[in-house]
């Protein structure tokens, strides 16, 4: 494990020498390299092996183990690897390199000798667990895998890999009825390891998981006692090195070159004073200029024109800004800030703040992706909902302020002690390929209007007026404003406020520095200039 320790250190020695460019290029590049050279190394390994595979493994797990004391314990603490929400992150990703390293050394080992019994069945649940890991772990994570038809493309996988390990088990000269209980214990492995993760929002994602277990079950059924359960049959579909092939291809696919779909969102439950997980639909406008960082954030809102009898009950109109805070040290966690006014059917109003923190697929947080709601706070509101009203978030010392102004009287309505590793300020401005806003870019500030779903017809409005950065002591408004639909609302590398709100068009008052949002057909365009 010396080549990915060097590159490790290579990566420090960018970070604290502020070689910010090749520290990020070097960052992103040692998941990758990570899952490369394992994969070779221990094919290699498998092929030179003589004849005791196991010790192979033994040898495997104890480098790794070598190489995970030195990212997580023996290292800088500035730089050492996150543990993730629960703390599991160490075992979740060794898990994933040492199912690797057992399936490709045992393909080696293949090349020259037969494989044992049980080494075969070993090297098969070795096999799943690695190609099934970050399709089903995106999925835990509340992300989605090939957007536009998923969850169908992660469905598929688990299905043809449960097919084929099934089969594979199956010709190595094991029970039918091992054959069915591989795939189906070591997809509850992953299941188990992985489900941390999501401990706060596992309802949402519970239908989907047992989905997927079904999938699993009916296709190793159908591997080991179905039509395909003939030996000669499985012995086939073993030797179906065009579907394996597709299968790690697609999934290799999904994790370097297809976009996962990551929304973070979150609203209030007006029955039980809480919040729940969704993914909502947004519209609004972002700072389009250089890359600042205020100590606040704020923007002016009015729900005047809207007859809240055109929401849906089960719906809701959010008005509300959200802003990027860098972590300090490890590449891959950052933190969303968000402040939004909720408005129902029965005129109701809600303010919520809230609070994230995010991973990227970069292996020093996990690999893959993860989000934290850190902190949710609701307050119900007593205005009109003609009023005019001011939402703003600041920094006082490490501290996140929400509040509310509306005509002279200003409430801070919550406060959140961030993480030692949040930096104390906000991002409020574009990050992109280009010093031009357009796709692939960040833009950090963000100001617009959220839904549960859209709304789909007229009768509401929103307006946004003078969304402002607190500079030299006082709120200045933006000069420039651009505006942008959910599919481009990345606050962070990965991560969106939401998706696309379709049928809302905007009309813009450039002097006063107002967009107003209201239904209509005439759909509000990415990057288009507003001021």
């Amino acid at each position: 494990m010396v080549p990915p320790y060097l590159v490790q250190l290579a990566t420090e020695s960018l970070y604290f020498s502020k070689s910010v460019s090749l520290y990020f290029f070097f960052s992103s590049l040692r998941l990758p390299f990570f899952i490369i050279y394992i994969g070779v190394a221990s094919g290699v390994v498998g092929l030179l092996c003589s004849d005791d595979l196991r010790l192979v493994w033994l040898s495997f797990a104890a480098s790794l183990l070598g190489l995970y004391l030195l990212l997580f314990v023996g290292c800088d603490p500035r730089v050492c690897y996150s543990t993730g929400i629960d703390g599991l992150e160490p075992l979740r990703s060794f898990s994933f390199f040492f199912a690797e390293g057992m399936a490709v050394s045992a393909v080696g080992f293949s090349a020259r000798h037969r494989l044992p019994r049980n080494e075969a069945m070993l090297s098969k649940a070795a096999f799943f667990y690695a190609v099934a890991y970050y399709p089903v772990i995106y999925t835990v994570a509340g992300a989605k895998l090939v957007s536009p038809i998923a969850p169908f493309p992660v469905l598929a996988v688990v299905t043809l890999v449960s097919l084929l390990t099934s089969a594979t088990v199956l010709d190595s000269g094991s029970k039918r009825w091992t054959a069915v209980v591989v795939p189906i214990a070591t997809f509850l492995a992953l299941l188990s390891v992985s489900i941390g993760i999501a401990a706060q929002y596992i309802p949402q994602i519970a239908p989907l998981m047992g989905a997927m277990l079904a999938c699993v079950a009916v296709a190793g059924v159908v591997g080991a006692l179905g039509p395909f359960g003939t030996m000669s049959a499985a012995s086939r579909i073993a030797k179906s090195k065009a579907l394996a092939v597709g299968i790690v291809a697609f999934v290799l696919l999904s994790i370097v070159v297809i976009p996962i779909d990551a929304v973070n969102a979150t609203a209030p439950n007006l029955s039980t004073g809480s919040y729940y997980f969704l993914t909502p639909v947004v519209v609004g406008g972002f700072n389009p200029g250089p890359n600042i960082r205020p100590r606040g954030v704020a923007a002016n809102f009015t729900f005047q024109g809207t007859n809240t009898s055109s929401i849906q009950p089960d719906n809701f109109l959010a008005a509300g800004i959200g802003a990027h805070s860098p972590n300090c040290c490890v590449d891959g966690i950052d933190y969303g800030y968000r402040g939004d006014v909720f408005v129902y059917h029965n005129a109701t109003e809600v303010f919520a703040a809230s609070a994230w923190e995010v991973c990227d697929d970069i292996i020093a947080c996990g690999g893959h992706t993860w989000k934290h709601l850190m902190y949710f706070s609701s307050t119900r509101i007593n205005s009109s909902i003609e009023s005019n009203f001011q939402l703003s978030m600041s920094w006082q010392n490490h501290t996140a302020i929400w509040s509310y102004s509306s005509g002279n009287e200003t409430m801070i309505l919550a406060s959140f002690g961030a993480p030692n590793q949040d930096n104390p300020y906000f991002n409020a401005g574009w990050v992109g390929p280009s010093s031009v806003p357009g796709p692939g870019g960040y833009p950090f500030f963000q100001f617009g209007v959220m839904s549960a779903f859209p709304i789909g017809h007229g009768g509401w409005s929103v307006s946004i007026t003078c969304p402002s950065v607190w500079s030299n002591s006082t709120w200045v408004c933006l000069s420039h404003a651009e505006l942008i639909e959910g599919d481009k609302s990345y606050w962070k590398f990965l991560w969106r406020w939401g998706e696309d709100y379709p049928d809302v068009g905007v009309t813009v008052n450039a002097q006063t520095k107002t967009m107003t949002f209201q239904y209509s057909h005439d759909q509000v365009q990415d990057f288009q200039t507003a001021w």
